[in-house]
């Protein structure tokens, strides 16, 4: 932007420009990319749980971005002042309460993660073990936030395309995928 180095620059406050309209137009109508530029917000959105963070660098001639592995990069350490424990001892103490005094199903319970959820969907599904562990981590590498196709599918499980078919499909029909676009498939966020 204006000249100036990305590395120079707060990434919180990058304005969105296109280089070149025409091709950025040709993209976006084939659903490549999108008109607002929410890139770098979305890939810093992404590592905010991670010690690691992207790395940018441009120059006159580049622009370059390295990414962390984040299904093995290291969780950020939370700071917890004496405010902050007591605050989480009441809430705990209040989730506790709650729990003892109301007869809510434990599937729906907030005390689980997203993977502890999709983990506890896969139990009701007749699957290999290896099958469900290839699902977790499809899973972990794009979450409920990201879409992706049967190649990147078949990449995770190894196998061809039409083998990756019957997985999404399976996935599909228990609810635990969905497709929002003809060839996009996105894991279903549950509550």
């Amino acid at each position: 932007a204006n000249g100036r180095r990305i590395q120079d620059m707060d990434l919180q406050h990058i304005p969105s420009m296109r280089r070149n309209q025409v091709i950025s137009d040709v993209f976006s109508r084939l659903h490549y990319m999108e008109r607002r530029g929410s890139g770098i917000d979305r890939i810093m959105t992404s590592y905010a749980e991670c010690a690691q963070k992207p790395i940018f660098y441009s120059d006159s001639t580049f622009f370059l971005v390295t990414l962390p592995n984040r299904s093995v990069a290291a969780p950020t350490q939370l700071s917890m002042d004496s405010e902050n424990v007591e605050t989480s001892a009441q809430n705990m103490e209040t989730t506790a309460q709650n729990v003892e005094t109301s007869p809510q199903n434990v599937e729906t319970s907030a005390f689980f993660t997203p993977i502890e959820k999709l983990e506890h969907d896969l139990s009701k599904l007749r699957m290999q073990a290896s099958t469900k562990e290839k699902i977790l981590e499809l899973f972990r590498r794009y979450g409920y936030e990201y879409e992706f196709r049967t190649s990147h599918v078949a990449d995770v499980f190894h196998v061809k395309n039409s083998r990756a078919n019957l997985v999404i499909r399976e996935l599909t029909a228990a609810g635990i995928l969905e497709s929002p676009s003809y060839g996009t498939y996105h894991f279903i966020a549950k509550n």
